[in-house]
């Protein structure tokens, strides 16, 4: 008996396992519909391989055998390399050592599983009845003859029928048990309370743990993606077990403190996300509708990861707080109730982070209600420096904008604990403590920040600090580009037929604005940097706009400092603007944009990339820079691998195929544009075309060998190149043909006939190999 008990034991525990596993779809099999009551069962067993289909069918119906219950029982019990070891003893006349199933029947045997028969065989394609099944489940659960009623087998049949096990169910005694029973009394047996116990079968087998998932990476922010919180402890998830919901119980088996398997529990959810609170009263919307639901007293409530009283839990209560309540199937009362407050995800800084009144960094205002100082606003209503907050529930549901204007200037007295890990700081006598998303490298010891210095800190929801800027660093808000000038004849009445003139700017704060202006004095000004300021004209369709033009310095190339923040010997303000003109399109708007200083690279800057720098205040720091397509957005490098020539109406017309990232493009041109096949020509690419040949591409011809080759580099007559993030090289091979070759297949110190690097860029201009030629 103790075996066998054993033997359920293990049972039980790998049917957990099973449980963890789930899906949508089954496996490839087509004769189960997900309407059938078995479905989630079967998907189960044979995701986990303890049952399985044959050419796409499960076939529910057929009837187990001895030795497929045998090596069932084996492979639920996680003892398929034990099986195979057995495989050379023979233990019946009918089961041959090389039969698939001789191992397994082996075990099997040994374990109490099964029996053979009166003569001494085992009778491997015999079925297994109904009794015999009902008979196993029942005694795992704990009950021994003495607490049945009746005679076998129907005392077993009976119990089992009250315990839930056998529901849906309907078979005689020495009927033979179809495939799709097993799995539906396996599968029910995990959740069946032991004999005499507030506890369930898998709960007692000591290997799994039932727990509620309090938090996890989602609801605090501070977790990991693999950590959760449950009012049992902190758990990592092990690789390949998927995501737990916050709120939800699950089933679960750990190995010291992590998680290794999980299963759901069978209980129902409500999910509440709150639209307003009356005392312990909640509104909520479900499937559309508004509904109303009181928080009942007599149940048990978790808020932060922990347990609290009622009273506590009414106090996180607000507009989008969420609340999960659950209860086991077919009861009136919630067994317990997770409560969290609003889910604040990342701050923002109007006008520090390239802000626009529709899109701040993938955060979109458009139709979400703003709320600022209790007042509902609109967009235009930010200010600069505002601290914005997209506020929703847990599941990301129903979230609105909330706006927070608050700063505090003054001296930096200290930084805590130190400035190797800066945690709060201290402006005049008052201690502040740094927001999780705040840019704690500005106050390190390479940082911009040190003791002593004035500064302005911009407060988020918690009182916290969100970012810092100088103090009295100077105003920028007048800078504009002008993307596009243009005129159009008004239709209006009180000036039908007269040609108004307007501009289109890139504002210093990421906002695409346009404005009247007076004539077309202003044409010539496109894609130029201006100083603007506007009229407002109540009485037309757009504002008017006074523009003065600054005059650029001749081009010259610059060194750029990134951890310093400096451009040749002139550090940046705080709040620097950098223009970037991508390309001057006439007819339309130009290509513009603005940058951070993350874009930039360290070094020299290639000539004529930085247009204009502008300083202000007392320490002389760059407040606005105009690059010109600093990025070389759109441009890339390609190799001619075929050129063809037609002639029409007395015109050529020249066909190049180009390989770019070993794609192959066409373009067709009649300017006279020259290159031959092996050129590498720089191009500009959009939407998966060549939109212009720009030019040839100046080469070095380094050497006849590769001297080493990894991931990142080569090393090419002495000199190392890093790899652009495009890199790609070619080989030409006997045909004449260049072909897209990886890193593995160039060969060190081999004498090819020439290999042939090139740059995105100039190599003193921080240029990266992007083409490699080897011939």
């Amino acid at each position: 008996m103790r075996k066998r008990i054993r033997f359920i034991s293990m049972l039980v525990a790998c049917v957990m396992l099973l449980l963890s596993i789930t899906t949508n779809s089954y496996a490839g099999v087509t004769d189960i519909k997900d309407t059938d009551s078995y479905a989630q069962a079967v998907e189960r067993l044979m995701k986990l391989g303890i049952i399985n289909g044959n050419e796409g069918n499960f076939n529910p119906d057929k009837k187990v055998t001895k030795e497929e219950f045998a090596t069932i029982m084996v492979l639920a019990s996680g003892l398929k390399e034990e099986a195979q070891e057995l495989k050379i003893k023979a233990i019946f006349p009918d089961v041959a050592l090389e039969r698939w199933s001789s191992g397994y029947i082996a075990l099997a045997t040994e374990k109490g599983f099964v029996t053979g028969e009166l003569d001494g065989s085992f009778a491997p394609q015999k079925e297994i009845s109904y009794a015999q099944l009902c008979t196993v489940v029942v005694t795992a659960l704990g009950y021994k003859p003495s607490d049945l009623t009746g005679v076998w087998p129907y005392s077993y049949i009976n119990k089992a029928t009250k315990l839930g096990l056998t529901d849906g169910i309907e078979l005689n005694a020495t009927d033979c048990v179809p495939k799709w029973v097993l799995a539906k009394v396996i599968d029910r047996l995990l959740i069946t309370n032991m004999k005499g116990m507030d506890k369930s079968f898998a709960e007692n087998t000591g290997s799994y743990t039932q727990m509620i998932v309090l938090e996890n990476s989602s609801t605090k922010t501070e977790l990991n993606t693999n950590e959760v919180i449950t009012e049992k402890g902190i758990y990592y998830l092990a690789d390949g077990v998927g995501a737990l919901e916050s709120g939800n119980q699950y089933i679960v088996s750990i190995n010291s403190n992590t998680i290794t398997a999980v299963a759901k529990c069978d209980y129902e959810y409500t999910n509440i996300s709150v639209k307003s609170v009356s005392g312990a009263s909640l509104q909520y919307i479900e499937s559309e509708r508004k509904r109303t639901i009181t928080l009942p007293e007599n149940t048990a409530y978790y808020k932060n990861g922990q347990k609290v009283s009622y009273s506590q839990a009414k106090e996180a209560l607000s507009v989008n707080a969420s609340v999960v309540l659950c209860k086991k199937p077919g009861e009136y009362s919630y067994e317990y109730a997770v409560v969290y407050e609003p889910v604040y995800n990342k701050p923002y800084l109007v006008n520090s982070l390239s802000f626009n009144q529709y899109n701040a960094e993938g955060l979109s205002l458009t139709n979400k209600q703003i709320t600022k100082n209790g007042s509902i606003i609109d967009a235009d209503g930010l200010e600069l420096n505002d601290v914005i907050y997209e506020v929703s529930d847990i599941w990301n549901k129903n979230s609105y904008i909330l706006v927070i204007s608050k700063e505090i200037s003054g001296e930096i007295t200290e930084i805590l604990p130190n400035k190797l890990s800066p945690k709060a700081i201290k402006i005049g006598n008052e201690q502040y403590e740094l927001d999780s998303y705040m840019n704690s490298a500005k106050l390190t010891e390479s940082g911009i920040f040190s003791v002593g210095d004035y500064v302005t800190a911009f407060l988020g929801h918690e009182n916290k600090v969100v970012d810092i800027k100088a103090s009295g660093t100077e105003d920028n808000s007048d800078y504009a580009l002008i993307v596009d000038v243009y005129s159009k004849i008004s239709s209006k009445a009180e000036d039908f037929g007269t040609t108004n003139y307007y501009v289109n700017l890139l504002t210093a704060d990421n906002i695409r604005a346009t404005y009247q202006v007076e004539d077309d004095d202003y044409l010539a000004l496109k894609g130029k940097l201006v100083r603007f300021n506007v009229n407002e004209n109540s009485n037309a369709d757009f504002d008017g706009v006074e523009l003065e033009e600054i005059e650029y310095p001749a081009v010259k190339s610059y060194v750029v400092n990134k951890d310093e923040r400096m451009i040749d010997d002139k550090y940046l303000a705080d709040n620097v603007v950098i223009f970037d003109l991508v390309k001057n399109v006439y007819g339309t708007d130009s290509e513009a944009r603005l940058l951070s200083w993350s874009d930039f690279l360290d070094g020299k800057i290639e000539v004529g990339k930085i247009k204009y720098i502008a300083t202000a205040g007392a320490f002389n720091d760059i407040n606005v820079i105009l690059t010109e397509n600093l990025l070389d957005k759109d441009y890339c490098l390609g190799v001619v691998t075929n050129k063809t020539t037609t002639f029409k109406q007395g015109q050529s017309l020249v066909t190049y195929t180009i390989a770019i990232g070993g794609v192959n493009y066409t373009y067709s041109t009649d300017s006279g544009f020259a290159a031959f096949t092996g050129s590498v020509v720089e191009v500009r690419v959009s939407n998966g075309k060549i939109l212009d040949l720009i030019g040839t591409v100046s080469y070095i011809k380094a050497s006849t060998k590769v001297q080493a080759i990894d991931s990142k580099r080569i090393k090419v007559g002495g000199v190392i190149y890093r790899y652009n993030s495009d890199i790609t090289i070619y080989m030409k091979n006997y045909d004449g043909v260049y072909e897209k070759i990886g890193i593995n297949e160039v060969e060190v110190n081999k004498e090819y006939v020439n290999v042939t690097v090139f740059t995105d860029r100039p190599v003193d201009y921080c240029g990266r190999a992007e083409i490699i030629l080897i011939n």
